[in-house]
């Protein structure tokens, strides 16, 4: 029964405790542009420490900083190019299998930034 064996959690990732080896599939989805290079080089390397020797980190981003400007909502965004994503996963043991580059991924006529990517890491 893959139900039993799936297990949902919701938490900031900057206040999750990560368990080495503990998860098969971790997702960072429309996540990583809000964090600073510094939170999100330490989350990368939480990720990586706590997937399982075969397990995957599935991310998915824009390149410089999400769909709605900071008038809008105050919040704040980053620009964290893919050589920088590709050169974090790659330090902390991941082996990439797929980085996928779509124009305006969310399809928002007035988005200010449409370089999207979708990302696919192994634990090696």
């Amino acid at each position: 029964n893959t139900r039993s064996q799936v297990n949902f959690i919701l938490s900031s990732v900057l206040d999750f405790e990560y368990k080495p080896d503990n998860f098969d599939l971790i997702l960072l989805m429309r996540l990583i542009m809000y964090l600073s290079p510094e939170e999100l080089e330490a989350t990368l390397k939480k990720c990586a420490s706590s997937l399982r020797k075969g397990g995957h980190l599935l991310i998915n981003y824009t390149s410089s900083g999400g769909f709605v400007s900071e008038v809008d909502y105050s919040v704040k965004k980053h620009y964290h190019s893919i050589h920088i994503i590709r050169s974090l996963l790659e330090n902390y043991g991941l082996n990439i299998t797929l980085i996928r580059e779509e124009q305006n991924p969310a399809g928002i006529p007035r988005a200010r930034e449409r370089q999207g990517y979708y990302i696919i890491a192994k634990k090696v």
